[in-house]
């Protein structure tokens, strides 16, 4: 027996009493009809500099090696639980009923779970969305999907107090507009720690093994969805010019994908734009994609009388589309 099937069966005897749900105190609107979170900027992580980016890493190294607690806690790969009454109310598929524990430990020994480790995956809650292409497509609620649950509010000061030492021979101007981006930053990794929670989602084939990091597995939060109307999203080699497919909320009945010209290595024919429409079923789009074209230039999504509920464009600072380039 294996050591992650092993960890079945003590999850699955211990859920009835080790069931704790992750509470966000956000307010959700419309259980049922597409509900949206309001969250506030600290959420997403503000645009920074190469050198801000290397001045905060270094800043946050050095406080980790004084304070070995600053680095969080990410947590168990499974564990008992269940999504917060705000994850829930905005994707109905984890209304419905969930697949037994065994079926989330065949995915993660299948895909290898590239992106999974310590994301706190509910093993009770899998939900397989649907089956296309040859492939089943699954959602599944996780606790702690930032990493950053567990950091002590010291260390938030214990990190300016470093940044403050390493920039001792830095002009006072450049300085202060350093010091004042970092408080953004941290402002954000607070809200992190905070909100933990989020959603991951999958998709597998019945022989599917060891495929690309990012291509068979996501992960995103809650203020993710907030922000770009869509979740999880990645390209899937389930065809010879792949297969689109991502995670949208409640109220969405469909999804016009626009394929631009220069996307893509080849690029469609020079000229050429692709759009096309499909349904989206229990929260799930699954599109294939033009040749050449791996991703969409824009995400248009419609309620089911045809109102556009929002409009997204895709860039590289998508965090789950563009992770691995556009």
């Amino acid at each position: 027996m294996t050591r992650i099937r092993v960890l079945l069966i003590c999850l699955v005897v211990s859920a009835t009493a080790a069931v704790r749900g992750i509470e966000h105190g956000q307010a959700a609107a419309g259980a049922a009809s597409g509900g949206s979170l309001s969250v506030p900027g600290s959420a997403f992580e503000p645009t920074l500099s190469p050198s801000e980016r290397t001045y905060f890493a270094a800043a946050r190294r050095a406080t980790i090696a004084r304070d070995r607690a600053c680095s969080g806690f990410a947590g168990p790969e499974l564990t008992s639980g269940s999504p917060s009454r705000a994850l829930a109310s905005i994707l109905g598929i984890l209304r419905r009923p969930a697949k037994p524990a065994v079926e989330l430990v065949d995915l993660l020994e299948r895909t290898r779970r590239p992106w999974s480790r310590a994301a706190e995956l509910y093993i009770s809650q899998i939900r397989r969305a649907r089956s296309t292409f040859g492939a089943s497509f699954y959602v599944i609620p996780a606790g702690n999907v930032t990493g950053q649950r567990g950091v002590p509010a010291r260390c938030e000061p214990e990190q300016r107090a470093a940044l403050r030492r390493a920039l001792r021979h830095v002009a006072k101007a450049r300085r202060t507009r350093i010091l004042v981006a970092q408080a953004r930053y941290l402002a954000y990794m607070r809200y992190q720690a905070l909100h933990p929670e989020g959603i991951c989602a999958a998709w597998a084939t019945r022989h599917t093994m060891a495929l690309d990091a990012g291509e068979d597995f996501g992960c995103a939060t809650m203020a993710d969805l907030e922000r770009y109307g869509i979740l999880v999203d990645a390209n899937a080699p389930l065809r010879r010019d792949g297969v689109f497919w991502t995670v949208v909320p409640d109220g969405v009945a469909t999804a016009s994908l626009r394929f631009a010209p220069g996307q893509g290595i080849p690029p469609p024919r020079r000229g050429r734009r692709t759009t096309m429409t499909v349904r989206v079923v229990n929260n799930m789009v699954v599109a294939a994609e033009p040749y050449g074209a791996p991703f969409p230039a824009t995400i248009l999504l419609r309620s089911a009388r045809g109102r556009v509920i929002r409009r997204t464009a895709v860039t590289s600072a998508m965090p789950t589309l563009c992770a691995f380039g556009c």
